[in-house]
């Protein structure tokens, strides 16, 4: 799922093509969940979610629910195998790697999700929050809202205006906070994005919709 370009979701069966043609051409096949990763699709990696058995997958964000920064690579066996034979000595890391304080606040992070089943709660909760965006769409500012996969959201500001206003779609957000209490923030080509906590109630997500929709009315 595309994030600051827009949070746009793939068709159908794009996906998994495309790792047949990565994968045909004899390259690896890499996700990026930094975005989708730790429960955003109702699964731990959205790469499970779509069956996508990647060479490498990346990730962030989610692993620490963003509350110290914490980044990592995943490698298939056949991918890490080369780098442990005997007598290969592969030396890699900066400064910071394996941060001590990162790692325990992913960890703790990572037993407060399964505890809690948070990492299969978001697919429960996507079609409650398509239910709860859906009414924004006869506002007059918005042409589009985008849902489909987990807890992942756009709200379209309507192009022609944003052609004729540059500015709008910041003073959207700031608006969607300041008179609705509902945080967002202005995307590539004019879209308000959604992305809520994990931990969030259906009440909640109709309390969301109708933040941004105060927001928008304060600046329409």
């Amino acid at each position: 799922m595309v994030g600051a370009g827009g949070v746009r979701f793939p068709p159908d069966g794009y996906l998994g093509r495309v790792r047949e043609i990565v994968r045909d051409a004899g390259a690896l096949f890499v996700s990026d969940e930094v975005i989708t990763g730790f429960g955003r699709t109702g699964k731990w990696f959205a790469s499970g979610r779509f069956g996508l058995d990647p060479d490498l997958l990346t990730f962030a964000k989610g692993i620490t629910s963003g509350y110290v920064p914490l980044g990592g690579v995943l490698a298939a066996p056949h991918v890490a195998e080369p780098f442990w034979r005997r007598g290969v000595t592969w030396r890699h890391g900066y400064t910071y790697s394996g941060h001590t304080t990162a790692c325990a606040a992913g960890l703790a992070n990572l037993a407060i999700m399964v505890r809690e089943g948070l990492d299969t709660r978001a697919r429960s909760l996507e079609g409650p929050l398509a239910d709860a965006l859906a009414p924004l769409l006869d506002h007059p500012l918005v042409s589009e809202v985008r849902t489909g996969v987990g807890l992942l959201a756009a709200v379209q500001l309507d192009p022609a205006r944003v052609d004729a206003d540059a500015s709008l779609p910041l003073r959207a957000a700031a608006a969607c906070r300041d008179a609705g209490g509902t945080i967002t923030r202005a995307l590539a080509g004019g879209g308000l994005q959604i992305s809520p906590a994990l931990v969030i109630t259906e009440d909640q997500l109709g309390e969301l919709a109708s933040g941004l929709r105060a927001g928008l009315d304060a600046v329409a």
